[in-house]
C-alpha cells in the first residue's frame, strides 16, 4: 500500500528512526558527519547553520565542536512566533534547554546572525526524496526560513534507511533541499519539474 499523507508517513519514518539500535546509530552518525566535513560547501563556508541533536535526530555535537575548532561560525535556531532565527555561539555550553528539552542559544546573550552569504545550513528531517523534497515535523520552519534566504546553500542529513525511494508529498510552498546526505551517499537533487 501506497502511503501519500504526510502525517502517516511522519509516523513511519519516525518509527523507523527511533527503531535503530544505538550501535548502529553511533556508527551511521559519525559517517553522515564525517561525509559533510568532507564536503567542498562545508569545508568552503565560514558560518555553519545548524540544529542541536534531539530525540533520534542525526546526532549534531562533533559537528559543531569541530565546527568551533575550524573556527568557523556556528549558529544554532530559536524559535520566535512562528519564525526561525539563528544565534551565535561559543560554545555548547551556550546552550539551555527549552520547555520541550531542546537545547537552544540564550537570544538575550548570543548574537543574531546576520544570514550572510558562504553560509551552510543544515537541515533536519524524517525523510527525504531525490529531489530534494522534505518530510519535516510540520511546523514549515526551515521551508520559511530558506525562502526567505535564497542565498544560503543546504545540506540535508538523513540515514540511508529513511531515504525516500518514491516521491514525498510536497506543496508549491516547500522548499527543495539541493544535497542530501546519508551515511554511504551525497545525493545531488534532481529537477522535480523534470517528473
Amino acid at each position: 500500500m501506497l502511503i501519500n499523507d504526510k502525517k502517516s508517513l511522519r509516523i513511519l519514518y519516525s518509527s523507523i528512526r527511533k527503531g535503530i539500535d544505538a550501535k548502529t546509530k553511533e556508527e551511521s552518525d559519525r559517517r553522515i558527519i564525517t561525509f559533510l566535513v568532507n564536503t567542498d560547501e562545508f569545508v568552503n563556508c565560514e558560518k555553519i547553520l545548524v540544529y542541536v541533536s534531539f530525540g533520534s535526530e542525526i546526532k549534531t555535537d562533533g559537528l559543531i565542536d569541530y565546527s568551533l575548532k575550524l573556527n568557523k561560525e556556528v549558529c544554532v535556531p530559536v524559535w520566535n512566533n512562528g519564525q526561525m532565527e539563528f544565534f551565535k555561539i561559543n560554545n555548547r555550553n551556550e546552550l539551555s534547554k527549552n520547555i520541550n528539552g531542546i537545547l537552544i542559544p540564550d537570544n538575550r546573550k548570543c548574537e543574531k546572525s546576520d544570514n550572510s552569504e558562504n553560509c551552510l545550513c543544515i537541515v533536519p528531517g524524517l525523510s527525504f526524496d531525490k529531489f530534494g523534497n522534505r518530510l519535516g515535523f510540520g511546523g514549515g520552519y526551515y521551508d520559511r526560513f530558506l525562502f526567505a534566504n535564497p542565498g544560503i546553500t543546504s545540506i540535508a542529513l538523513c540515514y540511508d534507511r529513511c531515504f525516500c525511494g518514491k516521491v514525498l508529498p510536497h506543496e508549491a510552498h516547500d522548499i527543495q533541499i539541493k544535497t542530501t546526505i546519508t551515511e554511504t551517499s551525497l545525493i545531488r537533487s534532481e529537477n522535480i519539474n523534470g517528473l
